[in-house]
């Protein structure tokens, strides 16, 4: 089968979810399903889909070159729930810049 297309998922801004098990299981080691988006990942490959995760760094217009589909899920402060480990759940200013050209193209 041939990908129809790309999903990225950011997961480098403190999300609470995870298209990983492992991740999901870290963040939630109670209830790992409570965490993870990897079901939907599963079904949106299954699909056809390449499924990635942004699990580091800044979104970039390089980040982004290729991708069809970005997924901001849930970035949350470590305050109020577990989260997997990022810089924070606020997108500077240079990576709205980089997502809102993304979308614009």
């Amino acid at each position: 089968m041939s990908v129809l297309g790309t999903v990225l998922f950011d997961e480098a801004h403190n999300e609470a979810w995870s298209i990983s098990a492992a991740v999901a299981e870290a963040v939630n080691p109670t209830k790992p399903s409570d965490a993870s988006y990897a079901r939907a990942a599963a079904a949106v490959s299954r699909r056809g889909f390449a499924v990635h995760a942004h699990t580091d760094g800044t979104i970039t217009p390089d980040v982004l070159a290729g991708v069809d589909v970005l997924v901001i899920a849930h970035p949350s402060e470590p305050t109020w729930e577990r989260v997997v480990p990022g810089a924070g759940p606020k997108l500077e200013a240079v990576e709205i810049e980089a997502i809102e050209r993304y979308v614009h193209a």
